[in-house]
């Protein structure tokens, strides 16, 4: 604890004065409390700090409306959207997923919730991340810089040197750059604890299934009028090709008729010569 001491400046010391580092200790040793599961949900001990978290994958009619039901459910418990996505997979069909964050103590009732948007639940997880001591940790660390941090304004009020001055502002500001520090791990790890997250992969079911073989007559619709586009436009690049070829087809048959009738009349040059000896 901070206290005054005659000494002189020495190491921790300033005019007197001695700054005490862990002057809180961590108490972390205790055990505070049991974490439970029970059934999809954990009870868990108030004196305990838990990160929930839960993931699902499950299979819906419509993945887009399923997603927006999603959003209705964490909007319900004073939730929020943490990521949505919506895709198009190989075979044509919609598919999603969605990360939502509810308050900790209504987790199991938006679980539920979710799980209704869906025909068929394929994977299930609840998991409970016990903090407790990284957070007692924290407090006990932010609690001692604390401690410093008054100490060495306690200081700086009677230091008179101009060196005593400088040397305590500058401990004093690293002194806040930790408890700044400190400050925002805990409160996203306060964050985390409190509100918990529901992480869910979604697969639209096929359309139509017809003695239980899976058809679905618009993927069908569309693979045809693809191959029908594909051939229309191979169709129209090789009538495009063949008009743009047509010039150069003109002037090859033209030089080929030129070298023919060049050829013609040297022949016949020919001929005629040999016809007046004779």
């Amino acid at each position: 604890m901070m206290g005054a001491i005659p000494s002189s400046y020495g190491k921790g010391g300033y005019g007197g004065y001695a700054v005490t580092e862990n002057a809180y200790a961590p108490q972390i040793g205790q055990e505070a409390g049991q974490v439970v599961r029970t059934g999809t949900g954990v009870v868990i001990s108030p004196d305990r700090k838990v990160i929930q978290s839960a993931s699902l994958s499950i299979v819906v009619n419509k993945a887009r409306e399923a997603v927006e039901q999603i959003k209705s459910v964490a909007k319900r418990w004073n939730g929020f959207v943490e990521y949505a996505n919506i895709y198009e997979t190989g075979d044509d069909r919609t598919a999603g997923s969605i990360t939502i964050r509810v308050p900790s103590k209504h987790l199991d009732e938006a679980l539920s919730e979710v799980k209704e948007t869906a025909i068929k639940v394929t994977h299930e997880n609840v998991n409970a991340q016990d903090v407790t001591k990284q957070f007692v940790d924290l407090e006990a660390r932010l609690r001692n810089f604390k401690a410093q941090e008054e100490q060495y304004l306690l200081i700086l009020k009677r230091a008179e040197k101009i060196s005593d001055i400088l040397s305590v502002t500058q401990s004093l500001s690293s002194v806040r750059e930790n408890i700044e520090r400190l400050q925002a791990e805990m409160n996203y790890l306060s964050a985390q604890i409190e509100m918990a997250s529901i992480s869910v992969e979604l697969t639209a079911e096929a359309d139509v299934k017809i003695f239980g073989v899976v058809w679905n007559p618009m993927q069908e619709i569309k693979r045809a009028l693809n191959n029908l586009i594909e051939s229309l436009v191979q169709f129209a690049n090789g009538v495009i090709s063949f008009i743009f070829f047509i010039p150069a087809l003109a002037l090859w048959l033209l030089l080929v008729w030129l070298g023919g009738w060049a050829i013609w009349k040297v022949a016949r040059k020919l001929k005629n010569r040999l016809m007046t000896h004779l």
